[in-house]
């Protein structure tokens, strides 16, 4: 396993660097998705920067519970309701680096670390993981954007889902795309209109199911996000 220089927490610009150079990277590992994050309170930056001597650089996006520490701390990347975290790498991942970056966050002195990586990487993940790291199997929905708009709409949506983009056309929608959070709103009450749709499916009380949700996705939390991300934050509605 090679050796590694880690910093701790990540200089912004190094971070900035490889999340856009990584073509694997996601939005949940950009800097200002951890702001987001952090803007309530509960989490503390902890994000970590590895450097090796062949070159390579890795940057992992960590949050860290705040007002906790020591062998009662967790820290994940990302939290639960917060996307994907993982590795990004000025190279392509190899599991060699992978390996040390396991050792380096089990020398930590926390209770538990949760990573919930980029579905693309798993076998990297899998081949690098060291005994005694739990793993738990979890969904993700991966659409293939190859050969254009023509090729996806024909191929890989679903008919019923073309025809229902048919109906939307012809009943006089209008789609709307905010930049600034202005629609949060909007896109809240709808939200919550779904939450207690999913409530009646599930047969859960409605009011129960709306906790939940709120505690989950709460309304500031839209809010930190469009604030942290700026230019890049859309919502369609």
């Amino acid at each position: 396993t090679p050796a590694a220089q880690v910093t701790s927490h990540a200089p912004r610009p190094a971070w900035c660097e490889l999340a856009q150079a990584d073509p694997e990277g996601l939005v949940f590992q950009y800097p200002a998705w951890t702001d987001a994050l952090c803007a309530g309170g509960a989490y503390q930056d902890a994000s970590r920067l590895y450097e090796f001597t062949d070159g390579t650089r890795l940057l992992l996006p960590l949050v860290r519970r705040a007002g906790l520490s020591g062998l009662v701390a967790s820290q994940a990347s990302m939290p639960a309701s917060w996307g994907m975290g993982g590795l990004l790498s000025n190279r392509p991942l190899t599991s060699r680096h992978v390996a040390a970056v396991f050792a380096d966050l089990r020398s930590r002195p926390v209770l538990r670390t949760t990573i919930r990586i980029n579905p693309v990487l798993q076998k990297v993940w899998n081949s690098a993981k060291p005994d005694g790291v739990g793993t738990r199997p979890m969904h993700a929905h991966v659409l293939d954007l190859r050969g254009g708009f023509d090729e996806v709409w024909s191929k890989r949506f679903a008919s019923e889902t073309r025809t229902a983009v048919r109906k939307a056309e012809k009943s006089g929608l209008t789609v709307e795309c905010d930049t600034t959070g202005r629609l949060i709103p909007a896109f809240y009450d709808l939200f919550r209109l779904s939450v207690d749709r999913w409530s009646e499916q599930q047969h859960e009380p409605r009011r129960l199911g709306q906790w939940r949700a709120a505690r989950r996705d709460s309304l500031q939390k839209f809010q930190a996000m469009a604030h942290a991300l700026g230019d890049s934050f859309r919502l369609w509605v």
